[in-house]
């Protein structure tokens, strides 16, 4: 079911809480050089932070998670800012994931090369998509959340809220896991992906966002 309605801070009276956030503005590090943990397994693909960013490291397309702090809750957000749309291939090979159980396993929300989004969940290798654009929309930022059985993905509206792209009403997988993070499977060096990532649990009233602080 699609959902294209922007969201306006009158509407809600809670606001989602942030608890870790990361801005990159930092010496050129491996990405979890610094508070980031990268996952274990047979994945290789890397992601560093350069030129204030995170980008592309090395040329290796196998999946690889890295995850942020673990802030404790499954009911959750995530958000960043899309950092350029060059050489990022399908949406699912960078994304901003939450409910990550380990590199095959969470859900996700990405953007392609042409500026399309897409969100869904991947389960033991294998990705449902939920939602797909009907064209570029080329947005500054993405964001998803994950409340109960709920799950929510927006792209900026572009004044600094969020426009709702879909709603996943009976999501049951990973329905206990409180890792958020980024996702690569990137095979081509020094790919601009994401900046200024947070991550937080919602509000237990409304789990629905008001006002971000970037």
């Amino acid at each position: 079911m699609k959902h294209m309605v922007t969201l306006l801070a009158l509407l809600f009276t809670s606001t989602a809480h942030a608890q870790f956030a990361d801005d990159f503005n930092r010496a050129d590090e491996l990405l979890n050089a610094t508070s980031w943990t990268k996952a274990t397994g047979g994945a290789s693909a890397l992601l560093a932070v350069d030129n204030n960013q995170v980008e592309s490291d090395g040329v290796e397309s196998a999946r690889r998670l890295y995850t942020a702090p673990d802030q404790g809750s499954a009911n959750m957000y995530a958000h960043a800012d899309v950092a350029g749309f060059t050489g990022r291939g399908n949406p699912r090979v960078a994304s901003i994931v939450v409910r990550a159980q380990g590199d095959q396993d969470y859900l996700w929300i990405g953007v392609s090369n042409t500026g399309v989004v897409e969100c869904g969940q991947r389960v033991a290798n294998s990705d449902t998509t939920y939602f797909t654009a009907g064209g570029a929309t080329n947005p500054d930022a993405l964001r998803i959340e994950a409340e109960g059985t709920n799950v929510r993905c927006y792209e900026d509206d572009g004044a600094g809220g969020w426009t709702l792209l879909e709603t996943e009403n009976s999501v049951s997988v990973f329905a206990s896991e409180t890792s958020a993070g980024l996702v690569t499977a990137l095979g081509t060096d020094a790919v601009p992906l994401w900046d200024n990532y947070e991550t937080g649990a919602l509000n237990a009233d409304d789990g629905s966002l008001l006002l971000l602080d970037y």
